[in-house]
């Protein structure tokens, strides 16, 4: 396909001999990457031929009694994360700088002392995310494929993030594949609408990734701890008013074959993006790189359905329209006789 528009992919590197068969000498690195050899770098990740593992680098960044909002947003933007493994530790990263434009700060001024603490804190740690690995190959030979999609939203983020889930006749294993986070827009939207737009993002996650899989999907399962949002989604759009209308008309286009579920808050691993953890924290959160452990475990699935109570159908309809009612009175008429006089 690149080469169709000109473009010639040079620099290719490959673990098996027989990927360079069909291409041209010159468009090889090297003959062939063995397994002892060092890290080398992969659209901006570093792969590790031995391991077969993606891992990152971590620039070196120079510690500082302060920084200036200028400093923040340069750091921030060396953070390069195109799959979203890191999402959790990115979006902690995005959240203190929302904090700094809602600080009203100019670009050298230095960070008041409880964000500057924050920020030193969460530098002198950076260095951990060295540490994490995740597996280039994530499927099982010979299995069953389904994609569970988790999503969760808090007042200062919200995340979806997809596990692939593969079964065979004697295993079952659980790998991560991408993540997106979004901070929460400064206009301040109730909790249950930033759950809907968790779920959105969800299904362009799902809409944009699933169809590019080279592999064969059984199902495809979304999950959310907010029953109200399931609920939503599971009627009628016309029923709401446009902010909720339009979020739900889009999922169900987007991702009509998904089956939606509920996962309790403690099982979601889309709550880890939505908070933001410190690399401390990250890189020993087992729910995000492996996601709830019944995932991992259990042959069948907790599928559990929304049954509306008073306290959901209180939350709905809150964003439910305004119905006019509209009264007819029919009255016969009387034809009166009319006597006209010549």
């Amino acid at each position: 396909m690149m080469r169709r528009g000109g473009f010639c992919l040079r620099k290719w590197k490959s673990s098996d001999p027989s990927i360079f068969k069909d291409l041209p000498h010159d468009s090889q690195e090297s003959d062939l990457v063995h397994l002892d050899d060092s890290d080398c770098s992969v659209l901006g990740v570093k792969w590790s031929p031995k391991s077969d593992d993606f891992k990152f680098a971590v620039p070196s960044i120079d510690m500082k009694d302060n920084y200036t909002k200028r400093e923040v947003l340069s750091q921030i933007a060396r953070a390069f994360d195109p799959l979203g493994l890191l999402s959790p530790s990115v979006i902690f990263m995005k959240i203190v700088l929302q904090e700094l434009w809602q600080a009203n700060l100019s670009w050298d001024q230095p960070l008041p002392e409880e964000l500057s603490s924050k920020w030193r804190s969460f530098l002198s740690e950076i260095v951990l995310l060295q540490q994490v690995t995740f597996p280039r190959y994530v499927l099982l030979p010979k299995a069953l494929v389904e994609i569970h999609a988790f999503c969760d939203a808090s007042e200062k983020a919200y995340c979806a993030v997809l596990y692939a889930r593969s079964i065979s006749s004697d295993s079952i294993r659980t790998v991560l594949l991408t993540s997106k986070t979004r901070v929460a827009p400064l206009k301040v939207q109730s909790l249950p609408r930033l759950e809907l737009c968790s779920a959105l993002l969800l299904s362009n996650l799902l809409s944009s990734t699933v169809p590019h899989l080279d592999i064969s999907i059984s199902a495809v399962f979304a999950w959310s701890d907010s029953q109200i949002t399931l609920a939503w989604i599971n009627s009628e759009p016309s029923r709401w008013k446009p902010f909720v209308a339009n979020r739900v008309s889009q999922i169900q286009e987007l991702v009509p074959e998904a089956q939606w579920n509920f996962v309790r808050g403690l099982e979601n691993p889309a709550d880890c993006g939505t908070r933001g953890l410190t690399p401390s924290e990250f890189v020993t959160c087992d729910l995000w790189f492996n996601g709830p452990r019944w995932l991992s475990t259990n042959s069948t699935l907790p599928l559990n359905k929304v049954e509306e109570n008073q306290q959901i159908k209180k939350e709905m309809s809150s964003e439910e329209k305004k119905q006019a009612k509209i009264t007819l009175v029919a009255l016969p008429m009387r034809h009166t006789p009319v006597t006209f006089f010549h």
